[in-house]
Order: structure tokens, then C-alpha cells, then sequence
């Protein structure tokens, strides 16, 4: 069964603050699985909750849940509030979660917006 209602899935009904640390905890495991080296921020400050190590790169992350607009029709994170690279994860009970570098504007494509060089396909 393939749905983009947010109603739908029960993991939307956690605290927000809870979804994002399993967000980042998700991101933080699957890069691992992806051979990076991860280093997680402990406390709620600053402005990075990972730092990736990629081939000798260090790339501080900031982790965004992305969701489902029916009224805009795509999905929506709050990524423009981030100070550094973002990852987003689209948490779903069904499908299981996809991770990925910013949408382009409108969110329903592929096509990434903004992540680092030569690391297109790294969540593929």
C-alpha cells in the first residue's frame, strides 16, 4: 500500500522531538552501513546533529524529517533553516524511510538541490 497521507502513519504521532532523534539516529546507522565514519552531536546545541567522514571529508549534517503537503501537492522539510549540509529523511511506516540531500524546489523529483560533490548517489 503506497500513501503520502500523513494521517496514515502512526510514526507521525510521536512527539516531534522524538521523531528527529529517531531521524538522526536512522541517518547516522544507514551512513555507517554506507562506510562512513559518524560522529553524533550529544547535546541539543549547535548547529549539526552528525558529522560525516567521507574519503578524508569532514561534512557536518543537519538532519530534517520531510512530510507530505497535500495542499501543495510535494513533500516539505524545514531545511532552510540549516546551517550546514542537510539530509532528509521521509519517515514512513509502510514503505520504510528514505533518506536523501534536499529535493529541488517542489519536492517531487529526484533531482537534488544541493549536497556535496561526488556524493550524489551516497543514500541510493
Amino acid at each position: 500500500m503506497k500513501t503520502k497521507n500523513k494521517s496514515d502513519f502512526q510514526i507521525y504521532q510521536l512527539e516531534k522531538n522524538t521523531l528527529g532523534d529517531l531521524c538522526e539516529y536512522h541517518v547516522a546507522l544507514e551512513a555507517a552501513k554506507r562506510g562512513a565514519k559518524v560522529y553524533k552531536n550529544i547535546s541539543c546545541v549547535g548547529y549539526a546533529d552528525l558529522i560525516l567522514e567521507i574519503d578524508d571529508r569532514f561534512i557536518p549534517i543537519d538532519v530534517k524529517a520531510r512530510y507530505w503537503v497535500d495542499e501543495k501537492n510535494s513533500f516539505r522539510t524545514k531545511a532552510s533553516t540549516a546551517l550546514c549540509q542537510v539530509v532528509c529523511v521521509e519517515p514512513d511506516d509502510v514503505n520504510g524511510w528514505t533518506i536523501s540531500w534536499p529535493l529541488k524546489h517542489g519536492g517531487k523529483t529526484s533531482e537534488h538541490v544541493n549536497c556535496p560533490e561526488g556524493l550524489e548517489a551516497f543514500w541510493e
